[in-house]
């Protein structure tokens, strides 16, 4: 499959861009497959400023994380730079990058 983008949600399952538009992440939820999975994103492409690294420690146990009232601002765009194999995550946004 592939990253797939629908209104102000994203589903990531693959590494790559998202957006090349500016946009808000206001949560994540991310599902790792294997103990100690990783998720990074960054700001625009691979060699743009790491926004967020999150590590599961224990498989298939689902994370949340609530940015709601200081959402994470991607001023070029989301680069997922670090997926790991089977891990996934789910972003909400804001929309029109608000």
């Amino acid at each position: 499959m592939a990253n797939v983008q629908n209104s102000n949600s994203i589903y990531v399952d693959a590494t790559g861009s998202i957006t090349t538009n500016p946009i808000k992440i206001t949560s994540i939820v991310f599902t790792p497959d294997s103990a100690n999975d990783q998720l990074i994103l960054k700001n625009f492409d691979n060699s743009g400023d790491i926004k967020v690294n999150i590590r599961g420690a224990t498989a298939k146990d689902s994370m949340f994380f609530d940015f709601s009232t200081c959402p994470i601002h991607f001023p070029r765009g989301v680069y997922v730079s670090t997926l790991s194999s089977n891990a996934t995550a789910f972003l909400v946004t804001t929309s029109g990058g608000n």
